[in-house]
């Protein structure tokens, strides 16, 4: 990625990063642009000298993760149905109706850009690190070193999935176009080198988020046998790997929770659609009635949002600025697994899979559910995909989840959109980057970044 006016912008990022204890300095990465990395080995040993250095440059990798994967789970959940927009701002309602133009400068600031500087500091942060091991003045902090590297190939691959979900094209650096598929095994790989720096560091949690992570790309690219074997080797002490937040500062909280409940400093934006908004296509999440009786949806909170004529039927999983978001968790991983045997089709795995989800029903109060009884195989992916989208609620998987069925299969779950809507299904590339980047021939000759 290369977009002209970013230096500002990630100044004041990372300053708020610094309040919250998650700076990664500029000078200590090396950057001249943020999101330029041709030359990722830049951090120096004399940069690296001493264990806060090495920290705060870990910490800005979470950070920075974190602001992408918040990003991410607002922007994507309008898109697909969980969100509605409560707001004004035209930019954003050309996500809620699906009709973007290229040079949507909301969509850029607040999606494009924040999972490439993640992404850029992820692989800065990996090569310098690998180089920091063998200089002498750093013996002390080698441990926090093997953190780094394991952290840094997670995020890595985790902002390339991303990136593979959501465009349908991307380019890293300015440098050529890659199509989602691409993408998808980009991050495959990288994620593949997780669980050995994961094992030196004792980061256990970092190398089953990449398994989930592994199965997630894999289950993308149509490799069920990958996928599975992925999601089967996660750990069953794996505890929910979060992107977390804090109420220090307005800039530190949770955006999701800002834009829906109305504070740090915002005001209510985006709303859960209950069928009632005809200016909103009278979008409604399809699930509202079941996640109302189980206390996911407030639907008379008493709040009002920007747009007064919209009522505010209020996301209750993230209740405070501090709320963590999913990254990878056991349940995505069950959840990948049933989708495996469902498509199998034979009869014992499609009693596995309802054994898989009735166990997480049963979590909630609910009735069994039997894949085998259903009338298809779209019939039983669709059921997944409601059970799926229970447990990973707003964390930004359904992007993946409804594109995949559209896709390779052939199911349109993606809400319907305006009259006239383009009826994306990815985000475009960035008109900015298109101006900055040489190289565009498929993108523009092709066709096939919209």
């Amino acid at each position: 990625m290369m977009i002209r006016d970013l230096k500002s912008k990630m100044a004041r990022r990372l300053t708020h990063l610094a309040a919250a204890g998650l700076l990664v300095g500029i000078g200590a990465c090396g950057f001249e642009d943020p999101l330029r990395v041709a030359d990722p080995g830049t951090l120096t040993d004399d940069e690296l000298a001493g264990v806060g250095s090495v920290e705060a440059t870990v910490n800005g990798m979470i950070g920075a993760y974190a602001e992408a994967q918040d990003d991410y789970a607002l922007y994507s959940g309008m898109f697909t149905d969980e969100f509605i927009l409560a707001g004004t701002f035209p930019t954003r309602l050309e996500v809620d109706d699906r009709r973007m133009v290229r040079d949507n400068a909301t969509v850029t600031g607040a999606v494009y850009e924040p999972i490439h500087v993640a992404r850029a500091l992820a692989d800065n942060s990996v090569a310098s690190f690998e180089e920091g091991l063998t200089n002498p003045d750093l013996a002390s902090v080698v441990d926090l070193l093997q953190e780094g590297i394991a952290l840094g190939y997670l995020y890595g691959g985790y902002t390339r999935i991303l990136l593979s979900e959501l465009y349908c094209e991307s380019a890293l650096d300015a440098g050529e176009y890659v199509l989602s598929n691409a993408r998808a095994q980009e991050a495959i790989d990288l994620l593949g080198n997780v669980a050995a720096a994961a094992a030196t560091a004792g980061r256990d949690d970092v190398a089953d988020a990449a398994l989930v992570g592994i199965a997630r790309a894999n289950l993308f690219l149509g490799n069920d046998g990958a996928a599975m074997a992925a999601a089967q080797g996660v750990s069953g002490g794996f505890e929910p790997f979060l992107a977390e937040f804090s109420e220090n500062a307005n800039v530190q909280f949770n955006e999701v929770h800002s834009f829906t409940w109305g504070r740090g400093g915002q005001v209510i934006r985006w709303t859960v659609g209950d069928g009632t908004t005809t200016e909103r296509n009278s979008e409604m999440w399809p699930y509202f009635a079941e996640w109302e009786a189980l206390g996911l949806i407030d639907p008379d909170p008493g709040l009002t949002a920007f747009n007064a004529n919209i009522p505010v039927k209020l996301q209750t999983i993230y209740d405070t600025g501090n709320s963590a978001i999913l990254v990878a968790s056991p349940a995505e991983a069950d959840m990948i697994e049933a989708e495996v045997l469902i498509r199998s089709g034979a009869a014992a795995d499609l009693d596995a899979a309802s054994t898989i989800v009735n166990g997480y029903r049963a979590g909630h109060g609910l009735a069994d559910i039997d894949f085998a009884g259903m009338a298809n195989l779209t019939a039983r992916l669709q059921a997944l995909v409601q059970e799926k989208a229970r447990e990973t609620w707003l964390s930004g998987t359904r992007q993946g989840d409804l594109r995949r069925l559209r896709e390779r299969d052939g199911i349109d779950m993606y809400p319907a959109g305006s009259a006239d809507s383009f009826d994306q299904i990815c985000f475009p590339v960035p008109q900015q980057e298109i101006d900055n980047n040489t190289n565009t021939s498929r993108c523009t000759v092709q066709g096939v970044c919209s």
